[in-house]
């Protein structure tokens, strides 16, 4: 299908959008424009029809396609047959989306193709009840392992069930956490950096590059080490990603203040990591278990590779590291898919539940959750994404979010009742707190965590909910208020 003006699909288009300005009586601004894009969605409409079939027969013919060399076929797998009938399909109704996104820089765009089959966590939250209406009996019980899914406020996160208990080990010590806001100065003039938001990839490794060199100015990772527990003296240095990571251990290395074994940079194993940096600092992230028996003093890695999962441990038992740096304050990348399918995922199941969907018929309350999931996704790209700018609710998903990722990786600092330090050095985190000037919610993201932390500990103190709130996060809203600024 090609839609070009010598075969006359151009006109037709054109006609077609002609027709449409007299009936409407509207008028359309930049009609060349807007010949393209209606061009480029039919397009997309055809190919969206396409790929159904090729994914929809994909089996019959994967044999003789012969594609062994490809690394990820998720593409073209269908969900097994068992499902069906078991898996809530997409609330929108659609199994193939396109994204387009410009690259500013280059002048380009891209289309991102993502695939929606269904709503997974309804099988996850609701496998004991899955056969008592089809076969009236129940389904199997469930052990959802993670103490940090009850994160309410979080798309991501929240389990969207009651809990009623927390599994605890009595014979664990108490572990302590301390934060402390270091912001650090910004070495080509006044003012702080400011990491997390840079305009482009050359200003954010720039202002990463800053950021150890503030570091180092003054010797503090020197003396950060000296305090620590003998046997902990490591530190994680935390960044937004894997090429962070590489530009922050160049950078280290530059400086030459440790030796060759001494600092590492977080590796996946991916050929997209440029080949200046010298292979003896790269890091396998299968090997992290094992950190501790080498002589590494520092180690630099994405949030979400080590966000948990690694139990890093000394001979004693006791959490490796004792200290972790955020060089980059943690923010979701805008318009991100993933984030997207949480968003709409979380909505329909709680959709299923509310009695306001409830209509004449089956179909009736399908439509009516589809259109509200529309609204819902439509919202998710037009909201500002600077966090002064966000509305309450979604600052409050960020807050909870960005909190149960944070919470997860301060998890790996404490294992066996040890104590951690936590520094933050992204200006980003608090920008009025680094000029002394107090802040809200509204402005630090600091003081963000310890509101939402503070609303669900303390609110309903004889609550069940406070209760186990408290057990999973009062450790972390006593360190948030108990902050020091240095």
């Amino acid at each position: 299908m090609i839609i070009d003006k010598a075969n006359g699909s151009h006109q037709e288009i054109e006609n077609y959008l002609s027709h449409i300005e007299k009936r409407e009586g509207i008028t359309y601004k930049e009609k060349d424009n807007l010949i393209i894009a209606f061009s480029l969605a039919l397009l997309f409409c055809h190919l969206e029809k396409r790929l159904f079939v090729l994914t929809h027969t994909y089996e019959n013919v994967q044999d003789k396609l012969e594609l062994t060399g490809m690394q990820n076929t998720t593409l073209f797998r269908r969900l097994p047959s068992e499902y069906d009938g078991l898996l809530p399909i997409s609330p929108v109704g659609m199994q193939f989306g396109f994204k387009y996104r410009k690259d500013e820089q280059r002048g380009i765009g891209t289309f991102q193709l993502f695939r929606y089959l269904g709503v997974g966590r309804y099988l996850l939250l609701y496998m004991s009840e899955l056969f008592q209406y089809s076969h009236e009996y129940n389904g199997a019980a469930t052990l959802l392992l993670s103490g940090t899914s009850h994160a309410e406020g979080s798309y991501r996160y929240n389990i969207q069930l009651p809990v009623s208990y927390v599994l605890r080990n009595k014979g664990i010590h108490h572990s302590t956490l301390k934060f402390i806001y270091r912001p650090l100065p910004d070495p080509l003039g006044g003012g702080w950096i400011k990491i997390s938001g840079a305009e482009s990839k050359d200003k954010r490794k720039r202002k990463l590059r800053h950021a150890i060199q503030a570091l180092r100015s003054n010797g503090y990772l020197s003396k950060l080490l000296a305090t620590l527990p003998e046997n902990r003296q490591r530190i994680m240095i935390i960044v937004g990603s894997y090429s962070d990571a590489q530009c922050v251990t160049e950078a280290l290395c530059s400086f030459q203040l440790y030796r060759e074994d001494e600092v590492f940079c977080l590796s996946n194993n991916n050929s997209d990591l440029e080949e200046e940096l010298n292979t003896e600092y790269l890091y396998e992230r299968q090997r992290l278990k094992q950190f501790a028996s080498g002589n590494g003093k520092i180690l630099v890695a994405p949030l979400l590779a080590v966000e948990r999962g690694h139990n890093i441990l000394n001979h004693e038992g006791k959490a490796a590291f004792g200290a972790a740096i955020y060089l980059v304050r943690p923010y979701p990348v805008p318009d991100d898919l993933v984030s997207l399918a949480n968003r709409t995922n979380a909505f329909a199941m709680d959709g299923y539940r509310d009695t306001w969907f409830k209509k004449d018929s089956l179909v009736d309350e399908f439509h009516a959750l589809r259109r509200v999931t529309y609204d819902v996704q439509s919202t998710f790209f037009k909201y500002g994404f600077g966090y002064k700018y966000l509305a309450d609710d979604e600052r409050v998903n960020l807050l909870m979010e960005t909190n149960t990722v944070c919470h997860q990786l301060e998890g790996r600092l404490i294992r066996g009742g040890a104590d951690a330090k936590i520094i933050f050095c992204d200006a980003s985190f608090s920008p009025g707190k680094a000029d002394g000037l107090s802040e809200t919610e509204k402005t630090s993201m600091l003081e963000g965590w310890k509101k939402i932390l503070h609303q669900l500990c303390e609110q309903k103190t004889d609550s069940i909910e406070a209760k186990i709130s408290q057990l999973l996060y009062g450790a972390r809203l006593q360190a948030l208020e108990q902050l020091e600024v240095e």
